[in-house]
């Protein structure tokens, strides 16, 4: 430390040549922003000629003319390839860490810090520029980065993860005094030769009527090894098998090979009226070198396709049978019906136009001639209290006659001019109710077992004889 108005010993700096070439020195000069209150008072190196071996020396004092650290950069140009550039302090300032690594590419994105420890700093500040041009500052103590009086290096890891790329670095040293010389730059790479994989997006979306969706997982940062890893779905709002197909695997990528891998997603139109529903994507165990990327899990949302109205809103009847004649709604496109009236719309749906509750249950169905055009799903025999059933003059020719056995409360069944098509099954008969039945104008099979033309013949006469050619 040297006093305002005062002058310091001569600080000598020894040049010496240590290669096997002379050493031709041009003028030696000191630069920086306090140079000024530097002076070089002895110099026998400037404009020598030094032979291997040889050596010179120049001496320096520092005569500050204000408090504080000052800094300046004794200069020493010759013929060697770079110019020695010497930092000098004053007032007792900490000196210029030497940085040691990282440096290069590195397969970790946690790396760890390593320099030269500098005698007269107590602590440190790091500084790290990211790929993405974020800086980050730590400040240790010169014990917390382990290099404490009299050891050689100092080391630390801080938890920051780093993103791929290019990362610059510096460490600047500081002591009671104040705070000293940031050290040259060092570069690296943060990446993994293996590459890192991961989902392409952290949210995926579908409608539900689109049968699938199809999740992409990349590759970046490097294509060596064959690598793997695994994907699976689990649910959330979303069932799997109600509301979309469990997919589980394994993707692979050859060595060389960084194109991004796909799964497909089946999703399950269930005519259902549930709102958007959710479930998520993951994936784990990385083989073969390769890194676990962000992100590696993601949430898929299913679209619902159906109404807005909600069965679970309904209370006058069961969810099972809201949700049955949802379906019919849904399957014969009643939005296009002549009258649809209250359907998919209030919570009352004893209310809608051609339906009949008693005691809480769904008991008659009469929407003929409403230009239902469709077919009646499985979802649709939920309604197992239904007594009456009447769907003439529609237009119901995807509907098959295997599953109304379901619906054994059924005394009233009237499907004339729906232009069904197919076998009658045998199935029918165990309606034991049924005491009316219409089968007339459609395009039905008349070849059946003797027992069921005969039952047929006494619930629904002159069935047969109605019967036109299948349409095209």
């Amino acid at each position: 430390i040297v006093e305002v108005g005062d002058q310091s010993p001569p600080q000598p700096f020894t040049i010496a040549n240590t290669g096997n070439l002379d050493l031709n020195i041009g003028t030696i000069n000191l630069t920086g922003a306090n140079a000024a209150e530097f002076t070089i008072t002895s110099d026998n190196c400037t404009s020598q000629l030094m032979t291997p071996t040889n050596t010179c020396t120049v001496e320096v004092v520092y005569a500050p003319n204000s408090t504080g650290g000052k800094n300046a950069n004794l200069i020493i140009p010759s013929n060697a390839p770079e110019t020695l550039e010497i930092a000098i302090v004053g007032g007792g300032l900490p000196g210029q860490a030497l940085l040691i690594a990282p440096s290069g590419t590195i397969n970790t994105n946690q790396p760890t810090f390593t320099w030269r420890a500098v005698d007269t700093a107590t602590w440190y500040r790091l500084s790290v520029t990211d790929a993405t041009d974020q800086t980050t500052q730590w400040e240790y103590t010169a014990e917390e980065v382990a290099c404490p009086t009299g050891t050689r290096t100092c080391t630390i890891t801080p938890e920051n993860q780093l993103p791929l790329g290019d990362t610059f670095w510096q460490v600047q040293t500081a002591n009671d005094l104040g705070e000293g010389l940031w050290s040259n730059t060092l570069t690296f790479r943060v990446g993994t030769l293996s590459g890192v994989l991961q989902l392409s997006a952290a949210d995926y979306n579908v409608n539900e009527g689109d049968g699938y969706v199809t999740i992409t997982v990349t590759r970046t940062g490097g294509n060596v090894n064959t690598v793997s890893i695994d994907y699976a779905t689990t649910d959330d709002t979303a069932i799997a098998g109600n509301d979309y197909s469990e997919a589980q695997g394994t993707l692979n990528w050859d060595d060389g090979d960084a194109d991004a891998k796909t799964f497909p997603v089946t999703i399950i139109d269930d005519h259902l009226i549930e709102g958007n529903e959710t479930l998520i994507i993951s994936l784990g165990n990385v083989q073969g070198g390769a890194a676990l990327g962000v992100p590696d899990t993601a949430v898929l949302t299913i679209t619902d396709n159906d109404s807005s109205f909600n069965c679970k809103q309904v209370t006058e009847i069961p969810k099972k049978e809201c949700q049955a004649l949802i379906a019919l709604y849904e399957t014969t496109d009643g939005a296009n019906w002549e009258n649809n009236t209250g359907w998919n719309v209030t919570n009352t749906p004893c209310s809608w136009n051609g339906v009949t509750c008693r005691k809480k249950h769904v008991t008659g169905l009469s929407l003929g001639n409403n230009n239902l055009k469709g077919s009646l799903e499985a979802e649709f025999f939920k309604l197992k209290k239904l007594e009456s059933l009447v769907l003439s003059d529609n237009e119901l020719n995807g509907t098959s006659l295997k599953n109304f056995k379901k619906l054994k409360n059924l005394e009233t069944l009237s499907l004339n001019n729906c232009q069904l098509s197919g076998k009658i099954p045998n199935s029918l008969m165990k309606l034991k109710k049924l005491s009316e039945l219409d089968l007339n104008d459609n395009c039905l099979k008349t070849k059946v077992s003797k027992k069921l033309k005969k039952w047929l013949d006494g619930i629904n006469p002159g069935w047969d004889e109605t019967q036109t050619a299948c349409f095209e």
